[in-house]
């Protein structure tokens, strides 16, 4: 995406004139924010970049490890591990239909909770079981993630 020298609004990138006064535009090279300016982080994964502030891939939606995180970060997050599962079906939200995870505590488009809520999440670093729903850890108080999303390949 350009932009007008003259009204300053955005053009598509192979336009050769403004789309709202008609300026011709020149094609010069912008300067564009180079990799070593913006802090990245590699997806283990797929192996594409990601902003550092996200926790998730953008691509596969699998969990990113941060590079930098200080060590009582590291000790308050709580992150479940799931056993793989080759042979599981999906279950299917029924207020919007969409496709979601068998371990699913809630519908990742519409957000609403699944009819066969799983009985308990348990606690990865005090090995306590919470209710699904639950952020926290009833006895540790860590912040519990939510599981580890399983791709299906075959979708």
């Amino acid at each position: 995406i350009n932009i007008c020298t003259n009204c300053k609004s955005t053009i598509p990138f192979n336009s050769n004139t403004c789309v709202v006064c008609e300026t011709p535009i020149f094609k010069e090279p912008q300067q564009r924010p180079t990799s070593q300016n913006q802090t990245r982080i590699l997806c283990p994964h797929c192996k594409s970049t990601n902003p550092i502030h996200l926790r998730t891939c953008y691509i596969c939606e699998n969990v990113l490890m941060p590079t930098s995180t200080s060590p009582e970060k590291r000790t308050s997050i709580s992150i479940p591990t799931i056993s793989k599962q080759t042979n599981t079906m999906m279950i299917t939200c029924s207020k919007c239909f969409r496709l979601n995870n068998p371990n699913a505590r809630f519908c990742d488009w519409c957000g609403a909770y699944p009819d066969h809520a799983s009985t308990s999440i348990q606690c990865t670093k005090c090995h306590t079981n919470n209710d699904s729903f639950a952020k926290f850890c009833s006895t540790c108080g860590c912040v519990l993630e939510p599981p580890l999303r399983i791709i299906d390949t075959r979708l």
